[in-house]
């Protein structure tokens, strides 16, 4: 009886993490981005903008790192893309002859549909693993403190929120138990 109980018990357990108890903290270890931004980067969906890591900490009621804990992040933009750390993939920008494209950002021949994703500070270029490709676009994340206390997720900043012809900050928020943080992308006027 006892064996059919722990069967059907780890069946109902989470893919990823399990939920922090209340008395859990969450540590910001990146509070933020600044980012440069102009019209001409602002092309939502183009594949071209800012990569950025969001760090956070899992900590334990004695200031322990806690790991396999929960951290929900949601993305308070659609411009802005959020990435579990596991499907990012650096790559070289394919040749214009093999991809029927140039994919320097701004260049007549770009296309999207064709080229990896860009990012503008680091200049480089990246994909997303196998298991994330496609239409891949999402605004939240459920990832796992590592043994470490650790949890990365990238956030792909595309486009950014516009109004009175000046860009707007945005955020993601970040939840984990009975803690919360915000991850702030502040536009840089152009």
């Amino acid at each position: 009886m006892s064996l059919t109980f722990v069967a059907l018990s780890l069946g109902c357990l989470s893919p990823i993490g399990h939920p922090a108890p209340n008395d859990y903290t969450l540590t910001q270890i990146t509070e933020g981005l600044s980012v440069s931004w102009s019209s001409a980067a602002n092309g939502y969906g183009d594949g071209i903008g800012v990569l950025a890591p969001i760090d956070v900490g899992v900590f334990d009621q004695d200031g322990y790192a806690a790991p396999g804990i929960q951290v929900e992040f949601l993305s308070n933009y659609g411009g802005v893309y959020l990435i579990p750390e596991a499907a990012i993939q650096e790559v070289d920008p394919p040749d214009p002859q093999e991809a029927g494209a140039n994919c320097t950002p701004g260049h007549a021949d770009y296309d999207p549909e064709v080229c990896p994703w860009y990012d503008e500070s680091s200049e480089r270029y990246f994909q997303l693993s196998a298991s994330y490709s496609g239409e891949y676009a999402p605004n939240y994340v459920l990832a796992a403190s590592d043994e470490f206390g650790r949890v990365r997720v990238w956030a792909f900043v595309d486009a950014l929120p516009e109004s009175d012809d000046k860009f707007d900050a945005t955020s993601v928020t970040i939840l984990m138990g009975s803690s919360s943080g915000a991850f702030t992308i502040e536009p840089l006027s152009e």
